[in-house]
């Protein structure tokens, strides 16, 4: 009887005896397993880092959003930046209470997000602004401080602008009885330096941004990512909103600092470097309007120090937007050190009221009144720009944003109607309401006409009782196990087919929009090397196979003339198998896993900006475990062994006679 420990022996001679072939046979399995273990561990990283970004910032493992639109949710908006308009759950508590029943759920938050934006004022309403708060204040060293500031700021353009000096209400500015009426009587001033010079300047900056709303005490505690670097939190009850620090940084500044830094970074791109060099040029005049409102001299003296042969604070500016390849660096500098202290870098700061606006799905003008009272970021996503653009508000100011009913809205209405005894009646009652005689009303009336703010939650959209004070955009669900996420996906969507308006359930990945689809596309990519690596070694294995057997055609005819069984020699060319393929297999694991140390430590840079978020940072750091190397052995061997499947027949069909007489081959 032939052992296991025999066949092995007869296998590792043949292999040991045809050295050539087998070597190729087991370099390909090196190569497959090298491939395989790379693509697992690579697609295990990527996923990690993607489901932490998604689930650490606006979104859960799985998201709940309206059916009532064709759009699907994409929780960091479209590739354009905007939102889509996937409609909005109502009576949304109702809904997180039997959510929260479901098994595996650890957090429901309700959000609501949207496309909005900011409209910043100029260089005038700002200062106007800040004149017309020490007026009401009375205060009176902090009035005389902004009324010098607002004269000097139109003093330099009615001198100074070319564009707009001639402009009637500007000109009302030179004589000065105007503004020795402001001392009298200030009121009627700012108005018309509001009204009718301000506006001349236009606005300083429209910025769109990706309204997020939400309780933020809840959102805070529920998002790790989430942190205010400046300020306090949004206190309760109050109509506020936090801005992103990249976005303030750079969306809200009229500092220069980002495009000296940009052509710093491309002066050796010289298309691009003059590109931006002409940008940075054009920005002269409004630099200059920024500094009317400042004290010249310090900065004159500064700058005449580099530019000696020019006299005035103008020609001054003109060369210090000018720059070379050569010169950026120096340049940016002097910005740095005698420029942006004076101006300071901020058109928002902590404390500004700020009007957030947008425009609704059916065209409506949306606008709300917040106070800023903080700046966040999401920690580690500082280099995302599309999540720069998230701002938080208070879900109360969300929900007036949206033009939807507050709880506070409703508590007045009540009070009102209370006041004026305003009923209503349902769609149903309305005809017997209207005609029925008086008796009838009465007896009818308290079925039929309960006020509208006492009726249940839950009423069709369109009747006054929508309960939209419980208005979000969708639920961000955070799970227990993230093993059990397919399986609860299901139990969530048994709870959601109960709800009489149509409701979606979608994972992490999906609601993550165009960002999961690139990360499909790169699981894809990942999925066809390792099929392909698999597939040129099966093919390799065969090939490799039925030449040997074509070479030993003699050999196993003798073994077969001395008493070996078909199946003995079907286990000794699977055994050949197997020995080449943890051989040549085991060798490219730990290639593999010596490679992916390596990497793991230094890490793989991101080469685009869809790159950054997947990749979790600006660079990928993977990672392997045991299983991924057993797994990747493992699909390695099931595809070797069906490749020997063939030449281990055509072997074991070999007839002893046959050989004998030199037939057959």
């Amino acid at each position: 009887m032939t052992t296991p420990g025999t066949i092995f022996g007869m296998a590792l001679r043949n292999i040991l005896g045809i050295k050539r072939r087998y070597v190729v046979a087991a370099g390909i399995w090196f190569s497959a397993c090298f491939v395989g273990l790379v693509g697992l561990s690579f697609h295990g990283s990527i996923n990690g880092a993607l489901e932490r970004n998604v689930t650490a910032t606006v979104g859960g493992h799985l998201q709940v959003y309206s059916g009532t639109t064709r759009n699907e949710l994409e929780i960091f908006g479209k590739d354009d930046g905007t939102m889509a308009n996937v409609g909005v759950i109502e009576n949304a508590n109702a809904i997180a209470d039997r959510l929260r029943k479901v098994d595996n759920i650890e957090r429901v938050v309700p959000l609501g997000s949207g496309t909005a934006m900011l409209v910043t004022g100029n260089l005038l309403d700002r200062e106007l602004e800040k004149l017309r708060d020490s007026v009401r204040e009375q205060d009176e060293q902090r009035t005389h401080v902004a009324f010098k500031r607002v004269r000097g700021v139109i003093e330099w353009l009615r001198e100074e602008d070319s564009e707009i000096s001639t402009s009637p209400a500007l000109q009302r500015t030179a004589d000065e009885e105007f503004w020795r009426g402001f001392a009298s009587s200030p009121w009627p001033v700012l108005e018309f330096l509001e009204s009718d010079v301000a506006p001349l300047l236009g606005n300083a900056k429209v910025v769109v941004l990706s309204l997020l709303g939400a309780e933020p005490e809840v959102f805070s505690k529920s998002f790790d990512r989430f942190e205010i670097v400046e300020g306090q939190q949004i206190p309760p009850g109050k109509d506020g909103i936090l801005l992103n620090q990249r976005l303030v940084d750079e969306g809200l500044t009229g500092s220069l600092t980002e495009l000296f830094d940009r052509l710093h970074k491309e002066r050796r791109n010289i298309d691009h470097f003059n590109s931006v060099a002409e940008e940075l040029r054009n920005r002269t005049p409004a630099l200059l309007r920024e500094l009317a409102a400042e004290e010249h001299a310090s900065l004159t003296d500064g700058l005449r120090v580099e530019f000696p042969d020019e006299p005035g604070l103008g020609g001054q500016i003109r060369r210090l937007l000018t720059v070379t390849p050569e010169s950026v660096g120096k340049h940016r500098e002097l910005y740095r050190e005698l420029i942006e202290p004076v101006l300071g870098s901020r058109m928002v700061e902590i404390g500004d009221e700020l009007v957030v606006q947008g425009i609704g799905p059916e065209g409506q003008l949306r606008a709300v009144r917040v106070r800023v009272f903080g700046f966040f970021r999401f920690k580690g996503m500082e280099d995302f720009e599309f999540a720069s653009r998230f701002c938080l508000v208070n879900m109360d100011s969300f929900r007036k944003w949206y033009n939807a009913q507050t709880e506070t809205d409703r508590v007045e209405m009540r009070e009102l109607a209370d006041e004026a005894d305003i009923t209503t009646t349902d769609r149903e009652s309305i005809e017997s309401v209207l005609f029925a005689n008086v008796d009838a009303l009465e007896s009818t009336q308290e079925d039929v006409a309960r006020p509208w703010h006492d009726l249940e939650p839950g009423q069709p959209k369109g009747e006054a009782t929508t309960n939209a004070s419980q208005l979000v955009t969708y639920f961000a669900l955070l799970l227990h196990d993230t093993e059990l996420l397919e399986e609860t996906l299901g139990n969530v969507e048994a709870v959601l087919a109960k709800e009489p308006l149509p409701l979606r359930v979608v994972s992490w990945r999906n609601g993550a929009g165009w960002i999961g689809e690139y990360f499909s596309l790169v699981r894809v990519q990942l999925l066809i090397a390792a099929f392909v690596a698999l597939l040129v070694m099966a093919v390799v294995v065969n090939t490799t196979l039925v030449v040997a057997t074509m070479e030993r055609y003699r050999e196993i005819g003798t073994l077969r003339s001395l008493g070996a069984t078909r199946g003995l020699v079907l286990w000794l060319h699977f055994t050949e198998t197997a020995i080449l393929g943890v051989t040549g297999g085991g060798v490219g694991l730990l290639v593999g896993a010596g490679v992916l140390k390596l990497v793991g430590t230094v890490g793989i840079p991101a080469g685009n900006f869809a790159l950054l978020f997947i990749f979790g940072g600006a660079r990928l750091y993977p990672t392997f475990d045991a299983w991924q190397m057993f797994a990747t052995l493992s699909a390695t061997l099931c595809f070797g062994i069906l490749a020997t499947i063939f030449p281990a027949n055509m072997a074991a069909k070999i007839e002893p006679a046959s050989t004998m007489r030199g037939e057959g081959r």
